[in-house]
């Protein structure tokens, strides 16, 4: 059974902004792999396992018929922007984090799941 491109990006990017570190996920077609960066502030042992059992339990066992190539890549407090800068990539999840403070105590706000099948913001 032939899954779209656009279907498969989606699960993926539902399956790995299931863990709360990982920030964003971006894919991108190429030859006939599916190549999959998340994006995590830091590069974490623990979080490393975290993503890989996920990659492999969730992803690679639903799709076995399907080639991918996983990268992680690590913010390390920089912004988004300042680390990816192909275009070509698509951000198939990106959680949007606002800082609010009230009074000496600040939150953190997350923003649902994103999907989308557009270039990176500019």
């Amino acid at each position: 059974m032939a899954t779209s491109t656009e279907s498969v990006r989606e699960f993926i990017g539902h399956e790995l902004s299931l863990i709360d570190e990982v920030e964003a996920v971006l894919t991108a077609r190429q030859d006939n792999d599916l190549q999959v960066w998340t994006v995590v502030n830091e590069f974490d042992a623990g979080v490393r396992a975290k993503v890989y059992e996920r990659e492999k339990k969730a992803i690679v066992d639903e799709f076995s018929e399907l080639h991918f190539g996983f990268n992680i890549l690590s913010r390390r407090n920089r912004p988004f922007d300042e680390i990816v800068k192909d275009s070509s990539l698509a951000v198939t999840y990106r959680v949007l984090r606002v800082l609010r403070r009230e009074g000496s105590r600040a939150s953190l706000l997350f923003q649902p799941s994103v999907f989308a099948s557009s270039s990176p913001p500019n």
